[in-house]
């Protein structure tokens, strides 16, 4: 039996989140995306290291190098200019991601990313 890999299960999650029905409970309420203003949101995340280590840290292939995987969280906030386009500022900020040697912590990697956006 194969063994599913981290990215592969991640993957699947998504393709699994993008196939639910898009109906939501606000929605059914009539407080859809289609009204203009101001909006914002907050998430969790989590991170999957898509590197060994080995591009970090150089150690003999004898010795187990392990990059762990690590959590996270978002804001956005934006306008909705129109019920088809808005415009927005996303932040997100993963806690380290921890690369041993042998058990022994040789980096940590923090990650930052500020992006604007347009939705449309």
């Amino acid at each position: 039996m194969m063994k599913a890999g981290p990215l592969v299960v991640f993957i699947l999650l998504q393709l699994c989140a993008v196939a639910l029905p898009s109906r939501s409970v606000a929605e059914d309420e009539g407080v859809g995306s289609d009204r203009t203003g101001p909006y914002v949101g907050v998430r969790v995340a989590g991170g999957l290291p898509l590197f060994d280590g080995e591009e970090i840290v150089s150690a003999p292939e004898r010795f187990d190098k392990k990059a762990e995987t690590t959590v996270g969280v978002g804001a956005r906030m934006g306008w909705r200019l129109h019920p088809l386009l808005a415009i927005e500022a996303q932040y997100e900020w993963m806690s380290n991601f921890r690369v041993r040697v042998r058990e022994t912590t040789c980096a940590d990697i923090e990650a930052h990313v500020l992006t604007a956006n347009a939705r449309i």
